[in-house]
């Protein structure tokens, strides 16, 4: 069975807001959003199942918080990667020291050359609230470039779809009991089998928002099945 971050009445509460909020929203999910940038942590015996970037307000770096976990032996890497229903972003390897610096220039060189590719797109930049992502800094870069952000709230992997994205990544880096013995084989497979996702699969999960949404309302907060 899945596990799930606990949820306390404040994050119930966070979670229903945003939900009644967005409960209108159609082609934003569908077309116009551009997708939820998430961190992700490997090992080279086995996978660790992960929780995107999960640095807090009071902290400066990116953190990795597992939900569940095998036998960690090995390196691991930290990943970012982004999706829209038009297509995938290039997969960054970044270090789990990343701080507001490393964190914009990876928005310079790889969101927002998607950007310019769809420029007829009124795409919606979502995050969560780790420090490095709502630094003024940060902030700032996106308003100088008129960049919309909506901000996700905390502890809700079951209604961010880039989680059931980064379950299928594993899947395949994982299949038919895959070993990988080095950083640089484990670098190279996950940038592979990031290329070969299914254009279908990516155009297909920002429409389970809706239904995400409504059980969140549904279940005044809880978590959902996804």
């Amino acid at each position: 069975m899945r596990k799930f971050p606990p949820l306390t009445a404040d994050h119930k509460k966070a979670r229903m807001d945003f939900a009644r909020a967005h409960m209108s929203w159609t082609s934003e999910w569908t077309e116009s959003i551009l997708p939820f940038s998430v961190c992700m942590c490997f090992c080279t015996t086995s996978f660790i199942l992960f929780r995107s970037s999960t640095a807090t307000k009071r902290s400066s770096t990116l953190t990795v918080e597992g939900f569940s976990t095998r036998n960690f032996e090995g390196g691991s890497l930290m990943v970012w990667a982004a999706f829209s229903s038009f297509g995938a972003l290039e997969l960054v390897l970044i270090s789990t020291k990343t701080n507001s610096v490393g964190y914009k220039q990876v928005l310079e060189n790889h969101l927002l050359p998607y950007y310019n590719r769809f420029p007829q797109k009124n795409f919606i930049f979502q995050q969560d609230n780790a420090a490095i992502h709502v630094s003024c800094s940060t902030k700032d870069w996106f308003r100088r470039r008129n960049i919309v952000l909506t901000d996700w709230p905390s502890r809700s992997p079951d209604r961010n779809p880039s989680e059931n994205l980064w379950g299928i990544l594993a899947s395949q880096v994982y299949a038919h009991n895959r070993q990988l013995s080095s950083i640089e084989g484990l670098k190279k497979t996950v940038s592979e089998e990031w290329s070969k996702i299914d254009p279908t699969i990516l155009k297909n999960l920002p429409t389970t928002m809706r239904e995400r949404i409504f059980q969140v309302i549904s279940g005044r907060g809880s978590c959902t099945e996804y």
